[in-house]
């Protein structure tokens, strides 16, 4: 029973001499930072499911091809929203607006749900024209609902660097802006 205990011990040390040193590092850090286009993948899956799509980023993930585009706007809009004044927040809707403005016809083009297509044209024109618009330092009201929350959740979701939570809340404001009845919680 000694000799087998006694074996076993320097068996496990001899094992170690012959593990390589690049393998421990392995062992230390399985997860690698996220490249820009994974933070903007993620950053769109959240505004998918935030829209309440039946389509997931990976349906559509070869059509999205001007991913620098979707983070400058997206940057610029939450530059905009925390200037806090009537004129900036509007312009910050509009830039949320432009960086999504190719996913309607992505989704109808390369694979989404035929039925998120038109819904994605619809919740994104209203930030670009809404029918009403008030800002004060606690509401951000657009065609009567206020998504004051919403937005302040996604700046601070932004600043995490918790893209998809991010995605998700300009995805939710988005949809109750547009009118549809369904309030998606995270």
């Amino acid at each position: 029973m000694k000799a087998a205990l006694i074996l076993c011990l320097l068996s496990i040390s001899l094992a170690r001499l012959y593990v390589p040193e690049e393998s421990s590092n392995l062992l230390k850090s399985t997860q690698k930072p996220f490249s820009e286009d994974e933070e903007i993948y993620e950053i769109i899956e959240g505004v998918l499911q935030g829209i309440a799509s039946e389509s997931e980023v990976n349906d559509i993930q070869d059509c999205l091809t001007d991913l620098l585009s979707i983070k400058v706007h997206l940057t610029k809009a939450i530059s905009l929203f925390k200037q806090a004044s009537v004129v900036s927040a509007l312009e910050g809707l509009k830039e949320i607006k432009k960086a999504f403005s190719s996913l309607p016809k992505i989704l109808s083009d390369c694979g989404g749900s035929l039925r998120d297509s038109p819904k994605a044209y619809h919740v994104l024109n209203v930030f670009e024209n809404p029918l009403s618009f008030e800002y004060d330092e606690d509401v951000m009201v657009v065609n009567g609902v206020d998504i004051h929350k919403d937005i302040y959740d996604a700046i601070q979701a932004y600043e995490a660097k918790k893209w998809k939570l991010f995605g998700f809340y300009i995805g939710a404001s988005l949809m109750k802006v547009q009118g549809t009845g369904i309030v998606v919680i995270a």
